[in-house]
């Protein structure tokens, strides 16, 4: 799979529910748990949005979720972070990183796992199993770089996806060590002419193998270890007891260790070489040609390679229900970008249950109430320079509190620019003519508990306040009340039936941008309430402002002397609202409403 901008990986999303569905289609398998963990949050949400319309669609499916539903280990589908004290029978995990185009190399930032702590959290995800684990992952273990100094998180997903896919526990350290003997660098020397890779002094438990060998046809790691031993060393019983310990260790931790006598080697290095080219030779055949894994007896830890082709992803984005107006990868940025003074950091605290934050950073004064922050103070400063998915330490003088960037939306500002509040200050008070946004801060329970009369009437008090509302806010607005995160599917349909009550019972009037009957785009308000009223933008999105509201705003705007200069106007717009730059999604929505 491609491992994309927006930090997931739709193939191996498409693999996975697949996956899922053959699981469950299996009766047998119903009385075991399942459960299904991503490397990132983002890769969560749209693998949890695929598994939904999934669900709608499979009858085993839904049943099978139904049935562990009220249990103590439920379907579920979490991030990295998220999964401390989970326990199920089966686990599928899904790495999500890969290359960024095919054929291309893959990035080596791995999200939390690059960081201090990282193997923590990988220790804590490959013991949740009971039974077994399944590994779908977009690159093999070669494919990340083994490097002195690498981070243990970095080195430990090596590791493991070595061992799902040979059996070998432990797959050796690069020390960085240089050859001990001319010996071992001759040896070293013949088998790089032959077309191997050769690292020297490879660390494997409390011991060093003198030569780690890999093969461009082998992807799993190190092949075959080589011992080039000298007679003198081995002439002590004692000695040789000791050795053979150390042998019978290696090879119990998945090692094939081939030995070379310097006598042997000397007497006739081209047979020595001959042979040990043909052990080699016969090693990558087998292995090739064999599960390693179910050979070695681990059969709880299997590995799907997800292998990826343009016509199939395209045909899963066309299937996938991906948002159409999605950017396509070229526009995207191919690494997270950094949170800077003026961005919005949505985050939360690392403790099981946390709700979901958000603040603005500023380089001026604080403002609590809003959720703005000043550049110098401790959550500020864990974040800053720091991406989206990354577990950052907030330190006080009386406590340490982790949490994780959930989402960076950048600042409109241009680069450079001393940013102060993310809005004009005369917005917030009512100036120009504009009322404050006032933001509904009241608390929801899941919509799916509900019953549709009982829906319709929490709607209806967001309405009260924040009307009118487009219906992208309105739902946002309640899914961030709730114990959810995104309005997946089902929680659309819950929330589409409860707006068609009210608009029934003639409590709300819907004004639509088209002329068909959904709901996508449309401005709710209550039936005896204004059709307009200027605001200021408040924490809105301006596509959330409506549509008829930016009009009034633009013939406002217009009638003060400012003729038909309609660049001058939208520069005057921009201001009002609080903006600095005018993209092209801006730029079209004060077109849509200048008509």
């Amino acid at each position: 799979g491609i491992y994309r901008a927006d930090r997931t990986n739709r193939h191996e999303v498409q693999q996975i529910v697949d996956a899922v569905l053959r699981f469950t289609a299996n009766r047998d398998n119903w009385e075991q748990s399942l459960a299904i963990v991503t490397m990132n949050q983002p890769q969560r949400d749209f693998l949890d949005e695929a598994l939904d319309r999934a669900a709608s669609e499979s009858n085993s499916l839904s049943r099978y979720v139904a049935r562990w539903e009220n249990t103590l280990e439920p379907f579920t589908v979490k991030n990295l972070e998220t999964v401390q004290g989970d326990e199920r029978d089966v686990i599928f995990i899904s790495t999500v990183y890969g290359p960024q185009k095919l054929g291309g190399p893959v990035l080596q930032t791995f999200g939390p796992v690059t960081l201090q702590g990282g193997e923590r959290r990988l220790n804590v995800l490959f013991t949740r199993a009971r039974w077994r684990i399944d590994v779908f992952s977009s690159m093999r273990a070669d494919n990340i770089q083994r490097r002195p100094g690498q981070s243990r998180g970095v080195r430990i997903l090596r590791d493991y996806l070595e061992f799902a896919a040979t059996g070998r526990i432990a797959t050796g350290i690069v020390t960085g060590k240089p050859t001990e003997s001319p010996f071992e660098e001759h040896v070293k020397q013949r088998l790089e002419a032959a077309g191997y890779d050769v690292t020297t002094q490879v660390g494997v438990a409390s011991y060093r193998i003198d030569l780690g060998v890999e093969h461009p046809s082998y992807p799993h790691g190190f092949l075959l270890g080589v011992e080039c031993d000298g007679a003198t060393y081995h002439s002590a019983k004692s000695v040789r007891d000791r050795d053979r310990l150390r042998e019978t260790v290696l090879r119990g931790l998945g090692w094939d260790i081939y030995r070379i006598w310097s006598t042997d080697w000397f007497d006739d290095p081209d047979s020595e070489m001959h042979r040990l080219v043909d052990y080699l030779e016969s090693k990558v055949e087998e292995c090739n040609s064999d599960q390693p894994a179910q050979q070695s007896g681990f059969s709880d830890a299997i590995v799907h390679e997800i292998r990826h082709s343009e016509a199939e992803d395209e045909t899963f984005v066309k299937t996938g229900n991906i948002a159409a107006d999605q950017a396509d990868d070229d526009e995207l940025p191919l690494e997270p970008e950094a949170v800077e003074v003026g961005d919005t950091v949505h985050y939360r605290s690392n403790a099981a249950g946390s709700e979901m934050r958000k603040v603005v950073i500023v380089a001026g004064a604080d403002d609590p109430d809003r959720g703005v922050i000043n550049d110098a103070k401790p959550l500020a400063r864990a974040v800053l320079g720091r991406s989206c998915g990354e577990t950052v330490t907030v330190r006080q003088p009386n406590s340490r509190v982790e949490v994780v960037i959930e989402r960076v939306v950048k600042s409109k500002a241009p680069a450079g620019a001393n940013v102060s509040s993310p809005l004009q200050s005369d917005l917030f008070t009512g100036q120009n003519g504009l009322h404050p946004y006032r933001v509904w801060r009241g608390t929801s329970p899941d919509p799916r508990t509900l019953s549709t009369n009982q829906l319709a009437d929490a709607l209806t008090e967001i309405i009260k306040t924040e009307g009118p509302v487009v219906t992208e806010r309105l739902y946002r607005a309640y899914i961030r009340s709730s114990v959810l995160r995104r309005v997946g599917r089902q929680v659309r349909r819950e929330l589409n039936k409860a707006l068609g009550d009210l608009e029934r019972r003639k409590i709300v009037t819907i004004a639509r941008q088209s002329h068909d009957n959904g709901y996508t785009g449309a401005t709710i308000r209550l039936a005896d309430s204004p059709q307009i009223v200027l605001r200021d933008r408040g924490d809105r999105d301006f596509a959330e402002i409506p549509i008829d509201e930016l009009a009034q705003m633009c013939r406002l705007v217009r009638s003060e002397s400012l003729g038909d200069d309609e660049e001058a106007i939208r520069r005057e717009l921009l201001t009002r609202y609080g903006l600095t730059r005018m993209t092209a999604s801006v730029r079209q929505r004060l077109d849509e409403a200048a008509q």
